[in-house]
């Protein structure tokens, strides 16, 4: 699909439209999930920031921390790219990442 707009001087300007599963595909690119290992009480995004030594802007608000595994205290989270790269370098204490986050569909006609 494409847009077409023409300004007041008469020029066309065409490009692509993305669609919204396309453009959240993009959006969620940018960000990379990781794994904590936590006690349950600690499990909250302030305490993830200062154990993994990172900003407001870093991790995402939106996903939190999410438990994976409660038997074994896993958690996981949502970085920025940058900020994966960062831990992965430095590799802080029960932190293991980055992981793929594929975008979960249903398959086939709901029963």
């Amino acid at each position: 699909m494409e847009v077409v707009t023409i300004s007041p001087l008469g020029f066309v300007n065409r490009r692509p439209q993305l669609s919204f599963p396309v453009l959240c595909c993009i959006l969620s690119a940018m960000k990379q999930m990781m794994t904590i290992k936590l006690p349950p009480d600690e499990a909250n995004l302030d305490e993830v920031r200062r154990r993994m030594n990172l900003g407001p802007e870093e991790i995402d608000n939106d996903f939190g921390v999410v438990s994976i595994d409660p038997k074994k205290n896993l958690y996981a989270v949502m970085v920025e790219e940058k900020a994966s790269q960062k831990l992965s370098e430095q590799n802080p204490k029960g932190v293991k990442g980055p992981y793929s986050n594929p975008r979960i569909e249903p398959f086939g006609p709901p029963k």
